[in-house]
């Protein structure tokens, strides 16, 4: 279908993964426009009426443009009109029916009586041919305002103008190397004087019998947001496990002095905006701000993924139930596994006149249905065994 065609080829990444969720396809790559627009052009309930749902103002202009409709107007009008001129397009004339000859009416009209059903029956079948109603399409939003399609968590800037989602920033940096543990003296005179070498650069097909073997151990110092966006090029569908422990959005501040020698002298060294950051736990544009910061990292996260991976975060009561929203966006409602309790034992509180908050929460997702999972036995006191 043309129009089908014209549509998906407008879709950028984002719009993609809204069908993609809607329309529940498994096991697709996120990153990956072309696989995104393959798998969505397969799917018979992706019908252009369905995909212009998903466009903005400009993005229905260019379809138009693509199938010479006049893009003058507003979306409503422009989705209408691009309908209207596949329909008519679609249009075939019916060829006119011969009259039958007068000899064989009788005949034609004992054999209908024949294979007639009873009554019941016929009402049964009307009922089942019966057409279904057309959806009913509502009108647009007003100027500067989304439709809302699905369940989801909103907060300011989650969206651009145009009602498009903000792109999660993917850039990608050079690695430097500053420590290298366990190497040998002769090794660093070696490296003297010559170039720089980056992370990726350090593996040399020693340390395993692949990249992803060797490539390990690493502890890598930077902003995550942009180590995860440098390592797509090389780790991108291949991580099988990963574990994050993100701020609580406490708003407390985790800087501390700590005495150097046995005087106990202090030595003073201006932050950096990353040091600033890294330890304290307090956001200036509130909680929007800490869903932002945490969608973006989540987004790379999940692309890191291979098909079998799963994600663990750690949180507690301060943020927990947004990151189930956020997490359920990302990977799906249906990629839960689990909400797993870290007990504080004999940990109590003063008098906050609730309940004391002695536990923190892990939340566990997977990328797909194809997850890992060793079940953990312990033997009771009667002598059976059973999973926990």
């Amino acid at each position: 279908m043309k129009l089908k065609k014209a549509i998906l080829s407008i879709m950028d990444r984002d719009t993609f993964k809204a069908v993609v969720d809607d329309l529940e396809i498994e096991d697709v790559d996120r990153r990956n426009v072309e696989e995104m627009r393959a798998r969505v052009s397969r799917r018979r309930r992706a019908e252009p009426e369905m995909l212009l749902a998903y466009l903005s103002e400009k993005q229905v202009k260019a379809v138009c443009e693509q199938m010479d409709v006049s893009p003058r107007g507003r979306r409503k009008e422009l989705m209408d009109r691009l309908l209207n001129s596949t329909e008519k397009a679609a249009q075939i004339p019916a060829r006119p029916s011969l009259p039958r000859p007068n000899k064989t009416v009788k005949l034609i009209k004992k054999q209908a009586q024949e294979e007639s059903p009873p009554m019941a029956d016929k009402q049964k079948n009307g009922n089942q041919n019966e057409q279904q109603p057309a959806p009913v399409r509502l009108p647009d939003p007003p100027p500067g305002m989304m439709r809302v399609t699905r369940t989801e968590l909103v907060w300011p800037g989650k969206y651009n103008e145009d009602g498009t989602l903000k792109e999660v920033p993917r850039v990608s940096l050079p690695f430097q190397v500053i420590e290298t543990v366990n190497e040998t003296r002769a090794t660093r005179e070696a490296k003297k004087g010559g170039i720089q070498q980056g992370l990726f650069d350090v593996y040399e097909g020693k340390e395993g019998d692949s990249f992803e073997e060797g490539w390990k151990n690493k502890l890598i110092w930077g902003d995550n947001l942009l180590v995860m966006g440098s390592l797509l090029e090389k780790f991108a569908g291949k991580i099988d496990l990963i574990y994050i422990d993100p701020p609580f959005a406490t708003g407390a501040d985790f800087s501390f002095m700590a005495p150097i020698g046995e005087k106990g002298e202090e030595v003073f060294k201006e932050q950096s905006i990353l040091e600033e950051k890294a330890y304290r736990d307090t956001w200036g544009g509130g909680t929007s701000s800490y869903i932002e910061m945490m969608r973006s990292r989540i987004a790379l996260l999940h692309e890191l993924l291979s098909s079998s991976g799963s994600l663990f975060v750690h949180c507690d009561w301060h943020m927990s139930h947004f990151l189930r929203l956020i997490l359920d966006e990302q990977f799906g409602a249906d990629r839960f596994l689990n909400e797993i309790i870290w007990y504080y034992y004999n940990t109590f509180q003063g008098n906050v006149n609730r309940f004391a908050s002695n536990h923190d929460i892990i939340l566990w997702y997977s990328k797909s249905s194809k997850f890992k999972f060793k079940a953990l036995k312990e033997k009771r006191i009667e002598g059976t065994i059973k999973q926990i």
